[in-house]
């Protein structure tokens, strides 16, 4: 794990250095060398503890990367570091799907290790399935969408991860909507929900604004409100970068 994390720390400052993205991750197959690659650091805390003054934010970074290998073969690479834990997962997904459909469809497989102090490391394996579409040009505007827009995405995944050290399922689900508000500005919005070992289930929005930079490059503006097993709430600052 500690390799794994020493890897994040060299990532993290090349995409620091090139700052020099905007695509989604999704269930699309990405052309052969395409390169995407997402950072982000996010701070949150228990709402009780927010509304009463008490802030103390847990914080956490994440760096997300795929790279497009052909024949709708994308690898991936899913790292997070937090206060009290870390995970890394490397995944292999298959597009299902033509790159002309209008639905996309796609599984991947994956596995890597995660660290939770005072419990250990685990070893991991991951299995999820994704699907997707565009609209807007082409695929027709989603009229009863209540902002007015330049078309879009939307996006469903299913996530089932295995803990093979503790011998525990976690289960995620996820589904996002995509905006083009303008040429530069998208509006993203997220409901998650996961269930965790001995936990009750935990369910979060997660709000974004994205704002393309440069063509390749953009900066994502989110938050983080959850409820359930999480009473919490945050902020997210990220980068996207494609190659």
């Amino acid at each position: 794990m500690k390799r794994v994390f020493i890897l994040f720390a060299a990532m993290q400052g090349l995409m620091t250095m090139t700052m020099t993205m905007t695509a989604q991750a999704g269930p699309w197959a990405r052309e052969a060398g395409d390169v995407f690659l997402s950072f982000a650091v996010m701070g949150e805390d228990a709402r009780d503890d927010l509304f009463m003054g008490q802030i103390q934010p847990e914080t956490s970074r994440v760096l997300y990367g795929e790279i497009g290998l052909g024949r709708r073969l994308t690898f991936g690479l899913d790292l997070m570091q937090g206060e009290v834990s870390e995970q890394a997962i490397g995944f292999l997904r298959y597009t299902l799907t033509p790159p002309d459909a209008t639905w996309q469809f796609a599984v991947d497989l994956g596995a890597g290790t995660r660290a939770v102090t005072d419990v250990g490391e685990s070893s991991m394996a991951r299995l999820a399935i994704s699907a997707g579409r565009g609209f807007g040009v082409g695929n027709g505007r989603l009229w009863f969408l209540p902002v007015a827009h330049q078309g879009g995405w939307l996006t469903f995944e299913a996530r089932a991860m295995q803990d093979m050290t503790l011998d525990q399922l976690i289960w995620q689900a996820e589904a996002t909507v995509g905006l083009s508000l303008s040429d530069r500005i998208s509006f993203i919005s997220t409901l998650k929900v996961e269930e965790w070992p001995d936990a009750d289930s935990v369910v979060s929005y997660l709000p974004a604004l994205v704002y393309d930079i440069r063509t390749g490059t953009s900066v994502q503006l989110g938050g983080r409100v959850s409820d359930g097993g999480a009473d919490v709430m945050g902020l997210q600052l990220g980068l996207w970068q494609q190659f």
